[in-house]
């Protein structure tokens, strides 16, 4: 009997032959599956079971939506504890190995990303990034503080490495906005996620390295988009690439589960960057950002279908890291009473009109 990603036949052919489950025969729709997990659902999924958080539940959830036979298999593993551990551990490796890969691919590209043409030298050494190089601490530098930092580059970068200037995940690092973006505090996500190096880090993972500087993809072989008919740019892979390119900036040296650099967590980065998209989906800023996005990946032009509104996954936010994303978050809602006071306003406007226009008609 042929193997097939059907988990109850996975599990009575596991049974009936002695194939241990690395077979990629009976184990290719669920590592194929799971190997999208970091770039869509989060790299920082550890766990295949549904857990007691609403985190873990969401993760779930969005993995089970493009491997909707999971759910089934780990019924079906439930009598089987061996066998379902061996699975799990299957499913994690491979997505810690996507992971993997596309750290890899983005920290040899880091030097081609930050520094101009002119420009020969190679960040080799993972210890000669983040703020202990100038370069690179000035795209880590939240764009609040670059002024400061430009002042007086080896002070600041100095006075982060003691941690008398805490730079924290709550501060988006200017490597995320244009080159030329000035600091709004009124406005702080105006052109946030636009930059020109995490566009390069965002093309480099979705449509491949070859894509990444000028937008132009000339591989032969299909993207990581096209493999998993990704065919619009969406708020999670937008997290998960600042993410990959924040730790190739950094001086960070291993992934682990929650990697930082001095205050800055990565695992709470990538959720700030996430809430932004889902707490609020409706907001004016998420589709015309991701519309951008969409438009700067090659292979995603050609298949581009708007997503529903209604697509949109709609979670809480987690308040305890506040600062500018609760800024940003208070800088919605007073657009939003922007709006609808302009409307009312309009509203009026119009039955004023009206009432002047049955004036005339009884004075004629």
């Amino acid at each position: 009997m042929a193997p097939s990603n059907n988990p109850l036949k996975l599990l009575t052919w596991l049974k009936s032959t002695n194939e241990t489950i690395d077979d990629s025969k009976v184990m290719l729709p669920y590592l194929h599956a799971a190997r999208w997990i970091p770039a869509a659902v989060s790299p920082f999924m550890n766990e295949l079971r549904p857990g007691i958080g609403e985190g873990d539940l969401v993760n779930f959830r969005l993995f089970s939506a493009f491997c909707p036979e999971i759910e089934q298999a780990l019924k079906a593993f439930d009598d089987s504890t061996d066998l379902l551990k061996l699975f799990s551990e299957k499913i994690s490796a491979a997505a810690n190995s996507a992971r993997a890969d596309d750290t890899s691919s983005c920290r040899k590209a880091t030097a081609d990303y930050i520094f101009a043409s002119a420009e020969s030298r190679i960040l080799e050494k993972k210890s000669e990034r983040g703020w202990n190089n100038a370069y690179t601490a000035r795209a880590l530098c939240p764009l609040k503080y670059l002024s400061e930092f430009d002042d007086n580059q080896e002070l600041f970068m100095a006075k982060v490495r003691m941690g008398t200037i805490k730079i924290k995940a709550s501060q988006w690092p200017s490597f995320l906005y244009p080159r030329d973006a000035q600091y709004d505090p009124d406005n702080i996500d105006a052109g946030l996620f636009e930059g020109e190096i995490f566009l390069q880090f965002l093309r480099n993972i979705y449509t491949g390295p070859t894509s990444a500087v000028d937008g132009v993809r000339w591989a032969g072989k299909p993207s990581k988009a096209e493999i998993h008919g990704m065919d619009r740019v969406f708020g999670r892979c937008v997290a998960y690439a600042a993410v990959q390119a924040y730790f190739s900036l950094s001086a960070i040296e291993q992934w682990m589960s929650s990697p930082r650099e001095g205050y800055f967590d990565l695992n709470d980065f990538f959720s700030n960057c996430v809430d932004l998209f889902e707490v609020d989906p409706e907001d004016p800023w998420v589709e015309h950002t991701l519309d951008s996005l969409t438009r700067e990946l090659p292979s995603l032009k050609r298949g581009y279908k708007k997503k529903r509104k209604s697509d949109a996954l709609s979670i809480s936010s987690d308040e305890s890291d506040a600062d500018e994303v609760n800024a940003i978050y208070a800088q919605r809602e007073a657009r939003r009473k922007a709006r609808r006071l302009g409307h009312v306003q309009n509203k009026s406007t119009l039955s004023g009109a009206k009432e002047d226009q049955l004036l005339v008609l009884v004075k004629l």
